[in-house]
């Protein structure tokens, strides 16, 4: 065995060696410089989180800071961010990126968080406020409804949500106060508080008989989950029309002839746009259209017949958006008539003139009936034809009959006529014979 004793010796480091170690801190250091660990590119974070459920389903929305091709990773907890699970990745080059996540349940209370990734590089996670579940919507309230014209208007407030957007308002429609319904118009998401809404647009087909209606209007709003609950609103009395005109009045006057005037009736939800006028000139046993008249400021009419000494009758009706009102017959009123006077008759050979004197400044009388008596007035006969129309103003009238037999009459009776109806009392004259 070999007793010698090993040395451990320790070497200063050769000259090389130093050598090495000094070019690899130069590397180092220098590629240190220009790549810092943990400071690379960095992803921005999503921004503006917004979550809104719809039952088995949410919509996620954020902003970017750029439009760049970004994925997403969405992550929910059903347990107030005590554990998380992936939802959803997705793609975006948007910088208002937005995308539907279903869910499994609707029963819990909901956390999102979403987080982007660019190049292999991710930002931190955003977090939304805990979202509860969707339930119905609330019961919408102050329910009014108003007839329009030919229309009826519904408005009402709008209900609280139920954690999911409104998406429509359902509603429906009674004629006979709540015993049936029937969809009428539904108003759409966008409905605000208070503003008018059209559910009906023709009041006049809803009659298929009767004079009124029960009206009655029901709403409730709709989301996701469903419908919430309906508002009844209260009853709405619509009428098949105006009411009829009254306190209608006939006047003649002179020189101008037959006025008629009445009072506005209650247009009864609908004002009142105008008349229909009719008129009869057989007392009544037939009628025809005379006119339609607009409403005016003052309800009145001049009637400028051409015959104004007929006996006319006048039916009135009021017309709204709706319908028609109940004809209002006027007051019977008789064209004023006035006797003929100076009535006197010469005979000369076959011929007979008769003539008379028509009252001034009446223009009404349109005929003249003659009769003739050869006994003194014991007994009459027509003198040719029973009526002689006369229309002209000529005050002075004279009419000539040739017939033997008349001319030997001592006494003719004029009176003026106006129908079959409506005359005078018969005025006599003397019959003079002319050699």
């Amino acid at each position: 065995m070999n007793n010698r004793i090993s040395r451990l010796s320790v070497h200063p480091p050769s000259i090389a060696v130093s050598a090495t170690i000094l070019m690899l801190f130069a590397i180092l250091s220098a590629f240190a410089g220009s790549v810092q660990i943990g400071s690379a590119q960095s992803t921005p974070a999503p921004a503006n989180l917004q979550v809104i459920r719809k039952h088995l389903s949410f919509t996620v929305s954020f902003t970017m800071p750029d439009a760049t091709a970004t994925n997403y990773a969405v992550n929910c907890s059903y347990n107030q961010g005590s554990s998380w699970s992936r939802c959803k990745d997705f793609s975006s080059a948007s910088a208002n990126p937005s995308t539907d996540v279903p869910i499994n349940s609707n029963s819990s209370s909901l956390l999102v968080a979403i987080q982007a990734e660019r190049n292999g590089v991710s930002s931190g996670w955003v977090n939304s406020s805990v979202i509860a579940p969707v339930t119905a919507p609330g019961q919408i309230g102050a329910l009014t409804v108003s007839q329009h014209g030919n229309s009826v208007l519904a408005s009402w407030n709008v209900p609280a949500d139920g954690n999911s957007p409104i998406t429509s308002y359902h509603v429906s429609c009674s004629v006979d106060g709540g015993k049936s319904w029937y969809g009428c118009a539904d108003a759409p998401a966008s409905y605000a508080s208070g503003a008018a809404h059209t559910v009906e647009d023709d009041i006049a087909s809803l009659f298929g008989g009767g004079d009124q209606l029960n009206y009655i209007v029901a709403v409730r709003a709709l989301n996701a989950l469903g419908g919430g609950g309906w508002r009844n609103s209260g009853a709405l009395t619509l009428y098949n029309g105006p009411e009829s005109p009254r306190n209608g009045q006939s006047r003649w006057y002179p020189h101008v002839g037959l006025v008629l005037s009445w009072d506005i009736p209650s247009g009864r939800g609908a004002p009142v746009q105008g008349y229909n006028l009719n008129w009869s000139l057989d007392h009544g046993a037939s009628w025809q259209r005379r006119a339609y008249m607009s409403r005016g400021s003052n309800e009145n009419v001049h009637i400028n017949a051409a015959n104004k000494g007929w006996p006319y009758r006048f039916a009135l009706q009021a017309v709204n958006a709706v319908g028609e009102s109940e004809w209002m017959n006027f007051p019977r009123i008789d064209p004023p008539l006035k006797q003929p006077a100076n009535v006197a008759a010469i005979a000369t050979g076959d011929t007979l003139t008769v003539t008379w004197t028509r009252p001034v400044g009446w223009g009404e009388t349109i005929a003249y009936d003659i009769v003739c008596s050869s006994d003194d007035g014991q007994s009459w006969t027509e003198c040719g034809s029973d009526s002689y129309g006369y229309q002209n103003d000529q005050t002075n009238v004279s009419f000539t009959v040739n017939d033997a037999g008349a001319a030997q009459s001592s006494l003719v009776s004029v009176r003026a006529t106006a129908g079959a109806l409506h005359y005078t009392p018969w005025v006599n004259g003397a019959v003079i014979t002319s050699n």
